[in-house]
Protein backbone atom coordinates (compact mmCIF):
# COMPACT_ATOMS: atom_id res chain seq x y z
CA UNK A 1 0.00 0.00 0.00
CA UNK A 2 1.29 3.58 -0.97
CA UNK A 3 2.52 5.80 2.12
CA UNK A 4 -0.62 8.72 2.07
CA UNK A 5 1.85 11.83 3.02
CA UNK A 6 0.22 14.42 5.31
CA UNK A 7 -0.84 17.27 4.40
CA UNK A 8 1.06 20.28 5.86
CA UNK A 9 -0.57 21.55 8.33
CA UNK A 10 0.53 25.26 9.94
CA UNK A 11 0.16 25.48 13.40
CA UNK A 12 -0.39 28.98 15.43
CA UNK A 13 1.09 29.28 18.68
CA UNK A 14 -1.84 29.49 20.31
CA UNK A 15 -1.85 26.02 18.60
CA UNK A 16 1.54 25.03 19.95
CA UNK A 17 0.29 26.64 23.33
CA UNK A 18 -2.80 24.18 23.84
CA UNK A 19 -0.51 21.29 22.68
CA UNK A 20 2.02 22.12 26.15
CA UNK A 21 -1.10 22.64 28.78
CA UNK A 22 -2.66 19.63 27.41
CA UNK A 23 0.35 17.67 28.22
CA UNK A 24 0.66 19.53 31.46
CA UNK A 25 -2.77 18.51 32.76
CA UNK A 26 -2.15 14.79 31.43
CA UNK A 27 1.88 14.16 31.18
CA UNK A 28 1.28 9.96 30.85
CA UNK A 29 -0.75 10.63 27.94
CA UNK A 30 1.23 9.01 24.64
CA UNK A 31 2.38 10.73 21.59
CA UNK A 32 -0.35 8.70 19.54
CA UNK A 33 -3.19 9.82 22.16
CA UNK A 34 -1.74 13.85 21.69
CA UNK A 35 -1.94 13.36 18.22
CA UNK A 36 -5.44 12.59 18.21
CA UNK A 37 -6.90 15.09 20.85
CA UNK A 38 -4.72 17.83 18.50
CA UNK A 39 -6.60 16.44 15.53
CA UNK A 40 -10.24 16.23 17.36
CA UNK A 41 -9.89 19.76 19.56
CA UNK A 42 -8.00 21.72 17.49
CA UNK A 43 -8.49 20.57 14.38
CA UNK A 44 -4.75 20.06 13.04
CA UNK A 45 -3.67 16.81 11.68
CA UNK A 46 -0.01 16.54 13.27
CA UNK A 47 2.54 14.35 13.26
CA UNK A 48 5.00 12.84 16.41
CA UNK A 49 8.32 14.69 15.05
CA UNK A 50 6.08 17.80 15.03
CA UNK A 51 4.54 17.21 18.95
CA UNK A 52 8.01 16.22 19.94
CA UNK A 53 9.55 19.64 18.30
CA UNK A 54 6.65 21.38 20.21
CA UNK A 55 7.37 20.32 23.81
CA UNK A 56 10.93 20.47 23.57
CA UNK A 57 9.84 24.32 23.78
CA UNK A 58 7.19 24.00 25.82
CA UNK A 59 8.11 26.77 28.10
CA UNK A 60 8.15 28.94 25.05
CA UNK A 61 5.08 28.35 24.12
CA UNK A 62 3.60 28.27 28.11
CA UNK A 63 4.97 31.99 28.22
CA UNK A 64 3.95 33.52 24.89
CA UNK A 65 1.65 36.88 24.34
CA UNK A 66 -2.10 35.75 23.94
CA UNK A 67 -2.48 38.47 21.32
CA UNK A 68 -0.09 36.30 19.15
CA UNK A 69 -2.22 33.28 19.65
CA UNK A 70 -3.00 33.42 16.14
CA UNK A 71 0.67 34.10 14.68
CA UNK A 72 1.87 31.27 12.78
CA UNK A 73 5.85 32.14 13.25
CA UNK A 74 7.54 33.30 16.29
CA UNK A 75 9.10 37.21 16.21
CA UNK A 76 12.65 37.20 15.70
CA UNK A 77 14.73 39.53 18.68
CA UNK A 78 15.47 42.46 16.72
CA UNK A 79 11.60 43.34 16.05
CA UNK A 80 11.41 42.53 19.68
CA UNK A 81 13.70 45.09 20.44
CA UNK A 82 12.15 47.81 17.34
CA UNK A 83 8.55 46.97 19.26
CA UNK A 84 9.99 47.89 22.65
CA UNK A 85 11.57 50.66 21.60
CA UNK A 86 8.74 51.85 19.97
CA UNK A 87 6.74 51.31 22.91
CA UNK A 88 9.09 53.07 25.32
CA UNK A 89 8.88 56.38 22.84
CA UNK A 90 4.98 56.33 22.51
CA UNK A 91 4.67 55.95 26.10
CA UNK A 92 7.05 59.31 26.85
CA UNK A 93 5.29 61.28 23.62
CA UNK A 94 1.76 60.38 25.42
CA UNK A 95 3.19 61.87 28.66
CA UNK A 96 3.95 64.79 27.57
CA UNK A 97 0.18 65.17 26.01
CA UNK A 98 0.88 64.80 22.33
CA UNK A 99 -1.59 63.26 19.59
CA UNK A 100 0.33 59.27 18.40
CA UNK A 101 -1.53 58.31 14.99
CA UNK A 102 -0.98 55.19 13.09
CA UNK A 103 1.28 56.83 10.30
CA UNK A 104 3.30 58.47 13.18
CA UNK A 105 4.01 54.84 15.23
CA UNK A 106 4.91 53.30 11.12
CA UNK A 107 7.55 55.87 10.82
CA UNK A 108 8.65 55.88 13.75
CA UNK A 109 8.99 51.84 13.41
CA UNK A 110 11.45 52.90 10.45
CA UNK A 111 13.68 55.03 12.20
CA UNK A 112 14.43 52.70 14.90
CA UNK A 113 14.29 49.52 12.50
CA UNK A 114 17.30 51.41 10.56
CA UNK A 115 19.15 52.07 13.78
CA UNK A 116 18.68 48.66 15.16
CA UNK A 117 20.09 47.25 11.66
CA UNK A 118 23.13 49.74 12.16
CA UNK A 119 23.66 48.80 15.60
CA UNK A 120 26.13 46.11 14.83
CA UNK A 121 27.84 44.58 11.87
CA UNK A 122 27.19 41.35 12.94
CA UNK A 123 23.37 41.78 13.42
CA UNK A 124 23.52 43.60 9.49
CA UNK A 125 25.41 40.61 7.98
CA UNK A 126 23.55 38.21 9.61
CA UNK A 127 19.69 39.85 9.32
CA UNK A 128 18.69 38.21 5.67
CA UNK A 129 19.65 34.59 7.77
CA UNK A 130 17.89 35.57 10.56
CA UNK A 131 14.75 36.43 8.46
CA UNK A 132 14.62 33.47 6.33
CA UNK A 133 15.15 31.47 9.14
CA UNK A 134 12.29 33.22 10.89
CA UNK A 135 10.07 32.93 7.70
CA UNK A 136 9.58 36.82 7.58
CA UNK A 137 10.64 38.88 4.10
CA UNK A 138 13.81 40.77 4.30
CA UNK A 139 12.25 43.44 3.58
CA UNK A 140 10.13 44.07 6.65
CA UNK A 141 6.84 45.79 5.77
CA UNK A 142 5.82 47.99 8.21
CA UNK A 143 2.14 47.87 7.49
CA UNK A 144 -0.65 48.52 8.92
CA UNK A 145 -1.49 45.24 9.79
CA UNK A 146 1.38 45.12 11.27
CA UNK A 147 0.84 48.50 13.04
CA UNK A 148 -2.48 47.34 14.14
CA UNK A 149 -1.08 44.01 15.75
CA UNK A 150 1.51 46.13 17.77
CA UNK A 151 -1.19 47.99 19.23
CA UNK A 152 -2.86 45.27 20.26
CA UNK A 153 -0.17 43.62 22.34
CA UNK A 154 0.52 46.34 23.74
CA UNK A 155 -3.52 47.60 24.82
CA UNK A 156 -3.08 50.76 22.94
CA UNK A 157 -6.52 51.96 21.55
CA UNK A 158 -7.53 54.51 19.53
CA UNK A 159 -9.83 57.45 21.46
CA UNK A 160 -11.74 60.50 20.23
CA UNK A 161 -10.47 64.08 20.54
CA UNK A 162 -13.47 66.42 21.43
CA UNK A 163 -12.45 70.11 20.69
CA UNK A 164 -9.69 71.46 19.21
CA UNK A 165 -7.14 71.49 22.12
CA UNK A 166 -3.90 72.42 20.66
CA UNK A 167 -0.58 73.18 22.47
CA UNK A 168 -1.52 75.73 24.99
CA UNK A 169 0.10 76.49 28.41
CA UNK A 170 -1.36 73.61 30.50
CA UNK A 171 -0.71 76.12 33.36
CA UNK A 172 -2.83 78.29 32.43
CA UNK A 173 -5.36 76.27 31.73
CA UNK A 174 -5.33 75.32 35.28
CA UNK A 175 -5.00 78.38 36.89
CA UNK A 176 -7.82 79.42 34.40
CA UNK A 177 -10.45 76.91 35.01
CA UNK A 178 -9.54 77.44 39.06
CA UNK A 179 -10.19 80.76 38.78
CA UNK A 180 -13.63 80.17 36.62
CA UNK A 181 -14.43 77.69 38.99
CA UNK A 182 -15.01 80.25 42.07
CA UNK A 183 -17.04 82.55 39.74
CA UNK A 184 -18.97 79.69 38.72
CA UNK A 185 -19.44 77.86 42.27
CA UNK A 186 -22.05 81.22 43.20
CA UNK A 187 -24.56 80.60 40.69
CA UNK A 188 -26.82 77.47 40.16
CA UNK A 189 -26.32 75.26 37.24
CA UNK A 190 -28.63 76.13 35.42
CA UNK A 191 -28.41 79.48 35.56
CA UNK A 192 -24.93 79.31 34.35
CA UNK A 193 -24.39 79.62 30.37
CA UNK A 194 -21.10 79.33 27.61
CA UNK A 195 -22.06 80.95 24.23
CA UNK A 196 -19.73 80.69 21.27
CA UNK A 197 -19.63 80.66 17.28
CA UNK A 198 -19.03 78.27 14.66
CA UNK A 199 -18.81 77.98 10.73
CA UNK A 200 -21.45 76.09 9.37
CA UNK A 201 -21.26 75.41 5.03
CA UNK A 202 -25.06 75.09 5.42
CA UNK A 203 -24.72 73.14 1.62
CA UNK A 204 -21.82 71.15 1.39
CA UNK A 205 -22.64 67.56 1.14
CA UNK A 206 -20.39 64.38 0.52
CA UNK A 207 -17.60 64.61 -1.84
CA UNK A 208 -17.74 61.42 -3.61
CA UNK A 209 -20.23 59.12 -5.77
CA UNK A 210 -20.13 55.67 -7.16
CA UNK A 211 -20.59 55.12 -11.13
CA UNK A 212 -19.88 52.59 -14.10
CA UNK A 213 -18.38 55.11 -15.91
CA UNK A 214 -15.97 58.30 -15.13
CA UNK A 215 -17.19 61.31 -14.00
CA UNK A 216 -16.54 65.03 -13.98
CA UNK A 217 -16.41 66.84 -10.63
CA UNK A 218 -18.43 69.50 -9.17
CA UNK A 219 -17.04 72.39 -6.96
CA UNK A 220 -18.08 71.81 -3.45
CA UNK A 221 -20.36 74.34 -2.44
CA UNK A 222 -19.34 76.30 0.23
CA UNK A 223 -21.72 78.83 1.37
CA UNK A 224 -21.15 79.78 4.91
CA UNK A 225 -23.03 81.06 7.60
CA UNK A 226 -21.87 81.76 11.20
CA UNK A 227 -23.99 80.41 14.30
CA UNK A 228 -23.82 80.83 17.50
CA UNK A 229 -25.24 78.84 20.59
CA UNK A 230 -25.97 79.54 23.58
CA UNK A 231 -27.13 76.99 26.25
CA UNK A 232 -27.07 76.19 30.25
CA UNK A 233 -25.18 73.46 31.86
CA UNK A 234 -27.92 71.14 32.62
CA UNK A 235 -29.14 71.51 29.44
CA UNK A 236 -32.48 72.46 30.42
CA UNK A 237 -32.72 76.05 28.93
CA UNK A 238 -31.32 76.43 24.86
CA UNK A 239 -31.22 79.54 23.70
CA UNK A 240 -32.51 80.22 20.08
CA UNK A 241 -29.81 79.56 17.79
CA UNK A 242 -28.35 83.08 16.32
CA UNK A 243 -27.68 82.82 12.24
CA UNK A 244 -25.66 85.54 10.93
CA UNK A 245 -25.63 85.84 6.79
CA UNK A 246 -24.37 88.02 4.13
CA UNK A 247 -27.92 88.51 2.96
CA UNK A 248 -30.63 90.92 4.37
CA UNK A 249 -33.21 88.76 2.77
CA UNK A 250 -32.69 86.18 0.37
CA UNK A 251 -34.67 85.40 -2.36
CA UNK A 252 -35.40 81.73 -0.93
CA UNK A 253 -37.24 83.49 2.28
CA UNK A 254 -40.10 84.66 -0.48
CA UNK A 255 -42.60 87.26 1.02
CA UNK A 256 -43.84 84.79 4.10
CA UNK A 257 -41.20 83.15 5.56
CA UNK A 258 -40.49 84.80 8.83
CA UNK A 259 -36.61 83.53 10.20
CA UNK A 260 -37.64 84.53 13.55
CA UNK A 261 -39.39 81.42 13.89
CA UNK A 262 -36.10 79.08 13.96
CA UNK A 263 -33.47 81.99 15.37
CA UNK A 264 -32.12 85.14 15.42
CA UNK A 265 -31.23 86.45 12.12
CA UNK A 266 -28.07 88.78 11.68
CA UNK A 267 -26.70 90.10 8.33
CA UNK A 268 -23.33 91.78 7.36
CA UNK A 269 -20.84 91.53 4.89
CA UNK A 270 -18.87 89.16 6.07
CA UNK A 271 -21.40 87.06 8.14
CA UNK A 272 -19.28 87.01 11.06
CA UNK A 273 -19.71 88.07 14.73
CA UNK A 274 -19.64 92.13 15.18
CA UNK A 275 -19.18 93.36 18.13
CA UNK A 276 -22.69 95.42 16.93
CA UNK A 277 -24.66 91.82 16.84
CA UNK A 278 -23.50 90.10 19.85
CA UNK A 279 -24.71 93.60 22.07
CA UNK A 280 -28.00 93.45 20.47
CA UNK A 281 -27.92 89.47 21.34
CA UNK A 282 -26.97 90.50 25.27
CA UNK A 283 -29.52 92.94 25.22
CA UNK A 284 -32.57 90.39 24.09
CA UNK A 285 -30.85 87.45 26.66
CA UNK A 286 -31.01 90.65 29.55
CA UNK A 287 -34.55 91.78 28.62
CA UNK A 288 -35.55 87.83 28.89
CA UNK A 289 -33.85 87.06 32.33
CA UNK A 290 -35.44 90.31 33.84
CA UNK A 291 -38.43 88.92 33.14
CA UNK A 292 -37.84 85.71 34.70
CA UNK A 293 -35.94 87.50 37.24
CA UNK A 294 -33.17 85.69 37.15
CA UNK A 295 -29.13 86.90 37.16
CA UNK A 296 -27.07 84.34 35.10
CA UNK A 297 -23.46 83.72 34.31
CA UNK A 298 -22.48 83.46 30.23
CA UNK A 299 -18.80 82.08 30.06
CA UNK A 300 -17.28 83.39 26.57
CA UNK A 301 -14.26 83.47 25.24
CA UNK A 302 -12.12 86.78 24.67
CA UNK A 303 -12.93 87.63 21.44
CA UNK A 304 -12.94 91.28 19.87
CA UNK A 305 -16.09 90.67 18.67
CA UNK A 306 -17.80 89.82 22.48
CA UNK A 307 -17.39 93.25 23.82
CA UNK A 308 -20.50 95.48 24.41
CA UNK A 309 -21.08 98.03 22.70
CA UNK A 310 -21.88 100.99 25.33
CA UNK A 311 -24.68 98.33 27.15
CA UNK A 312 -25.17 97.74 30.31
CA UNK A 313 -25.96 94.64 31.30
CA UNK A 314 -28.43 94.29 34.81
CA UNK A 315 -29.08 90.72 34.55
CA UNK A 316 -25.93 88.80 32.93
CA UNK A 317 -22.55 88.57 34.24
CA UNK A 318 -20.08 87.81 31.25
CA UNK A 319 -17.02 86.17 32.43
CA UNK A 320 -13.99 85.60 29.89
CA UNK A 321 -11.68 82.55 29.42
CA UNK A 322 -8.05 83.40 29.70
CA UNK A 323 -6.27 83.93 26.32
CA UNK A 324 -5.31 80.64 24.18
CA UNK A 325 -7.19 78.32 26.72
CA UNK A 326 -10.65 78.20 24.44
CA UNK A 327 -10.26 74.86 23.33
CA UNK A 328 -9.64 73.58 26.88
CA UNK A 329 -12.13 74.97 28.81
CA UNK A 330 -15.33 76.33 26.17
CA UNK A 331 -17.86 73.54 26.50
CA UNK A 332 -19.37 74.28 23.05
CA UNK A 333 -16.10 73.10 21.75
CA UNK A 334 -15.75 70.54 24.06
CA UNK A 335 -18.24 68.36 21.70
CA UNK A 336 -21.76 70.32 21.78
CA UNK A 337 -20.87 71.95 18.55
CA UNK A 338 -19.62 67.95 17.15
CA UNK A 339 -23.21 67.42 18.06
CA UNK A 340 -25.16 69.50 16.66
CA UNK A 341 -23.07 69.13 13.25
CA UNK A 342 -23.69 65.73 13.05
CA UNK A 343 -27.53 66.51 13.28
CA UNK A 344 -27.41 68.82 10.63
CA UNK A 345 -25.77 66.56 8.72
CA UNK A 346 -27.69 63.52 8.95
CA UNK A 347 -30.55 65.99 7.93
CA UNK A 348 -28.83 67.57 4.86
CA UNK A 349 -27.95 63.82 3.74
CA UNK A 350 -31.64 62.31 3.68
CA UNK A 351 -32.55 65.42 1.87
CA UNK A 352 -30.25 64.75 -0.25
CA UNK A 353 -31.25 61.51 -1.00
CA UNK A 354 -34.49 62.46 -1.45
CA UNK A 355 -33.30 65.14 -4.48
CA UNK A 356 -31.81 61.97 -5.79
CA UNK A 357 -34.95 60.14 -5.71
CA UNK A 358 -37.11 62.80 -6.99
CA UNK A 359 -34.71 63.80 -9.70
CA UNK A 360 -33.99 67.27 -8.11
CA UNK A 361 -30.85 69.24 -8.07
CA UNK A 362 -29.02 68.18 -4.75
CA UNK A 363 -28.74 71.70 -3.14
CA UNK A 364 -31.09 73.00 -0.54
CA UNK A 365 -31.42 76.79 0.01
CA UNK A 366 -30.85 78.87 3.33
CA UNK A 367 -34.15 78.69 3.92
CA UNK A 368 -34.56 75.28 4.34
CA UNK A 369 -30.93 75.44 6.49
CA UNK A 370 -32.70 77.93 9.22
CA UNK A 371 -35.50 74.75 9.77
CA UNK A 372 -32.51 72.24 10.27
CA UNK A 373 -30.34 74.64 12.71
CA UNK A 374 -33.35 74.90 14.76
CA UNK A 375 -34.21 71.30 14.73
CA UNK A 376 -30.36 70.29 14.86
CA UNK A 377 -29.89 72.28 17.42
CA UNK A 378 -33.08 71.17 19.58
CA UNK A 379 -32.09 67.22 18.95
CA UNK A 380 -28.72 67.94 21.08
CA UNK A 381 -29.53 66.34 24.39
CA UNK A 382 -29.15 67.62 27.56
CA UNK A 383 -26.87 64.22 28.48
CA UNK A 384 -24.35 65.57 25.64
CA UNK A 385 -24.07 69.13 27.16
CA UNK A 386 -23.62 67.79 30.98
CA UNK A 387 -20.67 65.98 29.92
CA UNK A 388 -19.37 68.70 27.59
CA UNK A 389 -19.67 70.99 30.87
CA UNK A 390 -17.91 67.82 32.88
CA UNK A 391 -15.23 67.59 29.94
CA UNK A 392 -14.14 70.96 30.35
CA UNK A 393 -13.91 70.94 34.45
CA UNK A 394 -15.75 74.09 34.89
CA UNK A 395 -18.56 71.70 36.93
CA UNK A 396 -18.54 68.72 38.94
CA UNK A 397 -21.60 67.22 37.55
CA UNK A 398 -22.78 63.55 37.89
CA UNK A 399 -20.80 61.83 34.90
CA UNK A 400 -22.76 60.02 32.47
CA UNK A 401 -20.08 59.48 29.64
CA UNK A 402 -20.88 56.37 28.44
CA UNK A 403 -24.86 57.34 27.79
CA UNK A 404 -23.17 60.36 26.05
CA UNK A 405 -21.01 58.06 23.68
CA UNK A 406 -24.18 56.03 22.67
CA UNK A 407 -26.10 58.77 21.44
CA UNK A 408 -22.43 59.92 19.51
CA UNK A 409 -22.40 56.92 18.44
CA UNK A 410 -25.76 56.25 17.21
CA UNK A 411 -25.86 59.75 15.23
CA UNK A 412 -23.02 59.14 13.39
CA UNK A 413 -24.05 55.35 12.63
CA UNK A 414 -27.30 57.02 11.58
CA UNK A 415 -25.44 59.28 9.40
CA UNK A 416 -22.95 56.77 8.07
CA UNK A 417 -26.17 54.51 6.70
CA UNK A 418 -27.52 57.82 5.23
CA UNK A 419 -24.42 58.63 3.08
CA UNK A 420 -23.97 54.90 1.92
CA UNK A 421 -27.93 55.17 0.68
CA UNK A 422 -26.56 58.40 -1.36
CA UNK A 423 -23.20 57.22 -2.00
CA UNK A 424 -22.61 53.56 -1.53
CA UNK A 425 -18.85 53.64 -2.09
CA UNK A 426 -18.31 55.84 1.15
CA UNK A 427 -15.59 55.14 3.28
CA UNK A 428 -16.02 54.00 7.06
CA UNK A 429 -15.16 57.01 8.30
CA UNK A 430 -17.23 59.00 5.99
CA UNK A 431 -19.59 60.38 8.46
CA UNK A 432 -16.71 61.53 10.45
CA UNK A 433 -15.04 62.97 8.60
CA UNK A 434 -18.37 64.62 7.01
CA UNK A 435 -19.17 66.16 10.43
CA UNK A 436 -15.68 67.77 10.44
CA UNK A 437 -16.09 69.68 7.17
CA UNK A 438 -16.64 72.84 8.44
Amino acid sequence: MAHVKRKRCPMTTGHKKSICERRGSKPCESIPSLMAWAKEALRIDVGKSTIYDVLREKDKWLSSDPADSQAKRARIPMFTKLEEALFSWFCEVRSRHAVVSDDMLIEKARIFGTALGKQTSSLRLHLNIILSAAGVSADFNYSRGWVAKFKERNNIKSHKMHGESGDVDRTAVADGRERLSRVIASYQMCDVYNLDETTLFFKLGPSSTLSTAPVSGTKNDKQRVTVALVGNATGTHKVKPIVIAKAKRPRCFGKRFDPAIYCQYYHNKTAWMTSSVFTDVMRKLDNLFRMEQRHVLIVLDNAGCHKLDGLELTHINLVYLPPNTTSHLQPLDAGIFRAFKAHYRRQLVREYIQCAEEGKPQTVDLRWSLRAIASSWKEVTQCSIENCWRRSGLLCLSPSEQEDEVEENMTLAELQRAIRTLHPGAPENAAENFVAED
